[in-house]
Formats: structure tokens, C-alpha cells, sequence
């Protein structure tokens, strides 16, 4: 009798996972796609070339590296809901101090502390749906959250491109950037289900995790396949649309178009994924998606513009 109120209350619970969860990660692409959208603009203010300006993409991707190590130990010592919600919290500071920054320096800063935002989100909100949901679920639920991360550059795209048109590139980061997170923030704190008493406050060597991980070979194989992958497209997300404003002289509105194409395949895939999954196995899946992935990619990068 005391099994179904308990399963009743734990179904009310997660009832707003999937939607705060695909929330947190559709802010978390917000501010890689306004740099890479404006990143002429940013340089032109500053007074840097568009390759030197790009680094605060390089320093906030390294910092998110060396806190994904440093996740490692936290994972297991907080609360899951709370260091995502923690991640959402560094974005709003780095969105705000990327409006008020004064120079090349302070927004080189500032814009890397999104890297410990995104460092915080991702893993977390992977973690979360591994907790509550069972394993036949995971997948699709999954793809449904990937497509809300590209959801972002479908909807950010021509948002960023029109305010950017009326108050420039800060603008951008104060109008949607900023509330948009924030009010993922607030939806993460009521929309997530409250953390497990027994979840955090373990203890357990870090390195013996990784030691697990990398001596692993099919777990370090995903690793190394989602490393070469992930480092090209973030490449393209960088530069792909300045390369079309300085190249071909296009103009913002018209390059947000080629992210939205982009965004609208990622989501199909994404969303799709889960069946494909659960029809065709994981790792049989992702060697057949990887080879057109890898030869679109080498075509792209061997075009003469």
C-alpha cells in the first residue's frame, strides 16, 4: 500500500526534470553563440583582429577542462541539482561582466568563467537523468535535451542578429543571455526534483576513478571519438559565421541563417537518436554516424573560399 503513494510522489517529482534540464542547456549555448555570431563586432570594439579575439573562446574552453577534472571530486561530495544550479550562476556572472567589461583583458576574463558554467551543467545534467529516470528511457530523454541545446542556436541566432542590429553586441549579452539564465536558474531551483539524503558527502579516490576510466578501453575510446569531434564543430561554431561576414561580406542576419540550417539538422538528429538507439544499439550507431560526420567535416575544412 505504502509502494504506490511513494511511486506516485517520485513520478510528481520529476514531473519538470526533462524541462529544466533541456532549459539549463539551452542557456549553456547562449554565450559561444553570440561570440561566434558577433565576433567581428566584439573585436571591432576592443580593437583586436577577429583571431585574437577569439581566444576568449580558447581560455573559456581551457578553464572548462580543468574544471571538468576538478567535477571529478565535487560530483561526489555535493548535490547534483545544487553544482548545476551553482554552473547556471558563474553564466550569469560571466554574462553580466561581458556586458560591463572595459577591455580585451577583463572580457578574456570574464568570458572564461562560462567555461566553469558549462564545465558544471553538462555533466550534471547527464548525471540527473541517469539518477531518475530508468535505462530504457535514458536515451530518447537524452536526444530530447541535446535538441533543446541546439534549440538555442535556432532561436538565438536571428534574436542575437536583431538586437545586436538595434544596441550592439552587449546589448545581446543583457537583453537575452542574461535573463534567459537567470530565469533558467530559478526554474532549475523549483523544476528539479530535491536531491536524494544520501546523494553527496561520499568520499572515494578521484584517481582511482580515472584510473577506472582510462583503463577502460571501450570508455576511453568514447572519449578520444567525442574529443576529435567535439574540437572540430567548436571550431565551426567559432569561426564559421565571421568567415562568412569577412569573405563574403554577408550580412549578420544572413549568416545567423546558415546556424539555423545547422541547428535544424541537429535537432532532427537529436530528437530521432533515441529510437535509433534503442533499434540499433549505441556503439553500433555511433560508428556509422561518425564516418559521414568525419567526411562532411574534412569536405568543409578542404573547400578554397
Amino acid at each position: 500500500m505504502d509502494e504506490e503513494p511513494s511511486s506516485q510522489s517520485e513520478e510528481s517529482g520529476t514531473k519538470f526534470l526533462l524541462p529544466s534540464l533541456g532549459f539549463a542547456r539551452f542557456v549553456l549555448q547562449l554565450p559561444g553563440m553570440l561570440t561566434g555570431l558577433l565576433l567581428i563586432d566584439i573585436a571591432f570594439t576592443f580593437g583586436t583582429s577577429v583571431g585574437v579575439m577569439g581566444q576568449i573562446r580558447t581560455s573559456s574552453a581551457m578553464v572548462a577542462v580543468v574544471m571538468s577534472l576538478l567535477m571529478a571530486g565535487l560530483s561526489v561530495r555535493f548535490k547534483h541539482k545544487h553544482l548545476l544550479m551553482a554552473g547556471l550562476a558563474f553564466i550569469v556572472v560571466s554574462a553580466l561582466g561581458c556586458v560591463l567589461a572595459p577591455s580585451y583583458t577583463a572580457i578574456l576574463v570574464l568570458f572564461s568563467i562560462s567555461g566553469v558554467g558549462m564545465a558544471m551543467v553538462t555533466p550534471m545534467s547527464q548525471s540527473l537523468l541517469g539518477e531518475y529516470l530508468p535505462l530504457d528511457k535514458r536515451a530518447s530523454t537524452m536526444g530530447w535535451m541535446l535538441g533543446a541545446s541546439a534549440a538555442a542556436y535556432l532561436i538565438g541566432a536571428p534574436v542575437f542578429a536583431y538586437i545586436s542590429g538595434i544596441g550592439g553586441w552587449r546589448w545581446a549579452f543583457l537583453g537575452f543571455v542574461l535573463p534567459m539564465t537567470v530565469l533558467s536558474l530559478i526554474f532549475a531551483s523549483y523544476g528539479l526534483p530535491r536531491p536524494r539524503s544520501d546523494e553527496g558527502g561520499r568520499g572515494g579516490s578521484v584517481v582511482e576513478a580515472f584510473r577506472a576510466v582510462f583503463t577502460n578501453t571501450s570508455a576511453t575510446a568514447c572519449l578520444a571519438g567525442n574529443l576529435i569531434i567535439l574540437s572540430t564543430w567548436s571550431t565551426h561554431l567559432s569561426f564559421s559565421s565571421s568567415l562568412l561576414r569577412q569573405r563574403f561580406l554577408v550580412s549578420t542576419g544572413f549568416a545567423s541563417l546558415s546556424t539555423i540550417v545547422g541547428a535544424t539538422c541537429y535537432i532532427v538528429g537529436s530528437v530521432s537518436s533515441g529510437r535509433l538507439v534503442n533499434r540499433f544499439g549505441r556503439k553500433k550507431l555511433a560508428v556509422l554516424l561518425t564516418i559521414p560526420a568525419g567526411l562532411f567535416l574534412v569536405g568543409v575544412y578542404n573547400l578554397e573560399y
